[in-house]
């Protein structure tokens, strides 16, 4: 898929979970909805948190991460 990430990103901290999980076994789409619904995501939609699993599995991770560095340094 390599997706792009999205504005809402996810925190490196976030990443290394999923790609824990779906290295696992998990399933992309049921990990994105179980996370959306026990944690506070904001602006990320399930697709998002889908997008970024499947990608993360399938070893395209590098503009993930990067966006998440980027989030880091910006200031709020």
């Amino acid at each position: 898929m390599d997706a792009t990430p999205t504005s809402a990103v996810l925190t490196r901290a976030q990443l290394d979970l999923l790609a824990e999980r779906v290295d696992a076994g998990a399933d992309p789409h049921g990990l994105a909805l179980w996370i959306s619904r026990i944690t506070a995501t904001g602006a990320l939609s399930v697709e998002t948190i889908r997008a970024a699993a499947e990608d993360l599995k399938l070893g395209y991770d590098d503009g993930w991460y990067a966006a998440a560095d980027a989030a880091e340094r910006s200031p709020s």
